[in-house]
């Protein structure tokens, strides 16, 4: 059974109060797809400090990056934390040509895709998650 994902988005940022119900069908419709349900989602915005300080102490790394994804999935239900750092997000905008909404929901979408299981480890894979991801983002702009 496919269930209603709502995610919880710790932030103090007030643009994102009218991004949420977008996003939400969105995942929804990729959780559809897949065939997937959702027992919850966190979406976190960290700065770089902490952000940097989680990918050192989890993955070894010492340096920043856009989104980590913690998977709590148990069974078939999608469970996760989502932590995007949110000077790199509005960079990446800069750097995109696009939106502060739109970068933030291409790393929600990307973080999505890794709970479903999606790698972006190899070249053939980045490829497959790309195209995923940009299907879903174009769906988030309609």
């Amino acid at each position: 059974m496919i269930s209603d994902l709502q995610i919880y988005i710790e932030s103090s940022a007030d643009w994102l109060v009218g991004l949420k119900p977008r996003l939400e069908s969105v995942l929804n419709e990729l959780l559809s797809q897949e065939e997937k349900s959702c027992e919850w989602l966190s979406v976190i915005l960290l700065s770089t400090e902490d952000h940097k300080v989680l990918n050192s102490k989890y993955l070894g790394h010492d340096y920043a990056t856009d989104v980590l994804t913690f998977d709590y999935s148990d069974n078939d239900a999608i469970a996760g934390e989502i932590y995007i750092d949110e000077m790199v997000m509005m960079s990446q905008a800069v750097e995109y040509n696009v939106t502060t909404e739109q970068e933030f929901a291409r790393l929600v979408i990307h973080g999505l895709l890794h709970l479903l299981g999606y790698d972006d480890g190899e070249l053939k894979d980045q490829k497959i998650m790309k195209s995923r991801e940009d299907e879903l983002v174009r769906l988030f702009q309609t």
